[in-house]
């Protein structure tokens, strides 16, 4: 009971901070019990009390961190960094929240509204033509293809996402494919147009164009014989049973032979 009077008094924890090498004192409000590893705009106290949980999470209530907590560190940064190239470390701690966000994605039944906001956030990391490594908003660059083949090519005229070696795409794949992205997101290798360019002087193939043109009546003796053999099964006779006419239907097959008349008779 003397720990909570305390502790409502002077709400402080001392935790070990930047990879336990710093001891501070923190405000309640600048500390959740559990949190997601990207997060560094507030503590996380399991990581230095992670027998204690019982003290901290029931007795004292020091929450977990919520879902948008990872929102709110995004924002931050991209307003930081909203304008010029971003440092490789800004890089790294962008891709890991983004990650994180793609793990939370995949672990709900069901996206939190708070995340909507992500679509108007400039908040992925681009290599950006003759500019470098820039954060940028979910329809501004291009998701390279998996084997590189034309991310190699179209590197230096287009934006592409870059993400770290430590973070692979997959990652963040959840995120990409989200009902609040996936309409935004570019993927590089289905806007790139397909065309053959030869090179070099026209030279004949003689022997190609023989070969070829030596299968030409082949070919047209086959198709023939297909569209005759549709066109003939296609081909309708009816007869009246057995009563005062009969009426035969006129053939269907225009070009082979001549259209029969059709006939009638009565008896």
């Amino acid at each position: 009971m003397r720990s909570r009077e305390a502790f409502r008094a002077y709400p402080i924890i001392l935790l070990t901070v930047n990879d336990e090498t710093e001891r501070v004192w923190l405000h309640k409000t600048d500390v959740f019990w559990h949190g997601p590893p990207s997060m560094r705009s507030k503590a996380v106290i399991s990581r230095s009390y992670p027998q204690l949980s019982n003290f901290f999470f029931n007795k004292l209530g020091i929450a977990n961190a919520p879902p948008f907590v990872l929102v709110d560190e995004l924002r931050k940064v991209a307003d930081r960094y909203q304008s010029g190239p971003v440092p490789p470390e800004v890089q790294e701690h962008v891709a890991e929240i983004l990650a994180d966000i793609g793990d939370v994605i995949q672990s709900l039944p069901k996206i939190p509204l708070s995340f909507a906001i992500l679509a108007k956030v400039a908040m992925f990391p681009v290599q950006v033509p003759a500019e470098g490594i820039a954060l940028r908003s979910p329809d501004g660059f291009y998701v390279p293809d998996v084997t590189s083949k034309y991310a190699d090519v179209f590197r230096e005229q287009v934006a592409l996402l870059e993400l770290p070696i430590s973070i692979p795409l997959t990652r963040i794949r959840p995120l990409l494919e989200s009902e609040i992205l996936k309409d935004k997101i570019r993927y590089l290798d289905e806007h790139v147009t397909k065309q053959s360019v030869p090179h070099g002087k026209r030279v004949l193939n003689s022997t190609a164009t023989e070969l070829y043109s030596s299968r030409v009546r082949y070919i047209a003796r086959y198709v023939l014989f297909v569209v005759a053999t549709t066109v003939q099964e296609s081909a309708t006779l009816m007869f009246r049973p057995s009563g005062s006419s009969c009426t035969r239907a006129k053939s269907q097959i225009s070009f082979l032979s001549k259209p029969r008349p059709s006939i009638s008779c009565t008896r």
